[in-house]
């Protein structure tokens, strides 16, 4: 908990220490929101137990943007962000429910065209898992309730205005916490499960503004 709240921090601490370095960065404000193809990775987990495949979700929020060069930029994003798997093992759903605060260092390669890197905090919110239409709290079973997470993505600018983009994020967390499966003869094994998601997402932006030199 103390390490995700580090990082957490950590990702507003850079990008303000970034923004107070340029004087005269150019800095936007929006909204994005768009579908997410997530799942998970397991590592010991019983495939007649836990056999996850791919759930599409989504996720909404606002962004700021902060341009430190004519190349390189930082996004701060707040963002709710569903996430989850389908269980083919037992036919259920799946759904985490994350506030998730990512920042991630862009580079322009085009007029048009951004490339980056980050990382992001995952809050857990809620945990829920549905069966034959049936809903319940799984908050016992996903006892991690933060996840770090590392970040991929590239974005295109489609105007003043809008722009497209698609993200790769990868759990660094077992979102399991502590618990573990036992083998058939009673066992118990190191299970571990980390998020996989797949995002794309469309962004507005909403005001934009050229910081003044004191």
């Amino acid at each position: 908990m103390k390490t995700t709240i580090f990082f957490g921090l950590l990702s507003f601490s850079v990008s303000n220490i970034c923004f107070a370095q340029y004087e005269f960065g150019v800095n936007e404000v929006g909204i994005k929101v768009g579908p997410s193809l997530s799942n998970v990775s397991t590592d010991n987990v019983p495939s007649d137990f836990l056999n996850p495949s791919a759930l599409m979700t989504f996720q909404a929020g606002v962004f700021g943007n902060f341009y430190l060069s004519e190349r390189w930029s930082a996004t701060n994003e707040i963002l709710y962000s569903a996430r989850g798997f389908r269980d083919q093992s037992k036919g259920s759903i799946e759904r985490l429910h994350y506030l998730s605060i990512p920042l991630i260092m862009y580079y322009t390669a085009t007029e048009n065209l951004k490339v980056g890197v980050g990382i992001e905090t995952n809050y857990l919110l809620a945990a829920r898992s549905k069966v034959d239409g049936n809903n319940s709290k799984a908050s016992s079973t996903y006892e991690h309730d933060c996840d770090i997470g590392f970040l991929i993505g590239t974005e295109y600018s489609l105007g003043d205005k809008f722009h497209v983009g698609g993200r790769y994020a990868l759990g660094a967390a077992n979102i399991l916490g502590e618990n573990h499966f036992t083998d058939e003869v009673g066992r118990a094994s190191e299970s571990v499960l980390q998020n996989r998601v797949l995002q794309f997402y469309v962004g507005y932006r909403l005001i934009r503004w050229q910081r003044r030199s004191r």
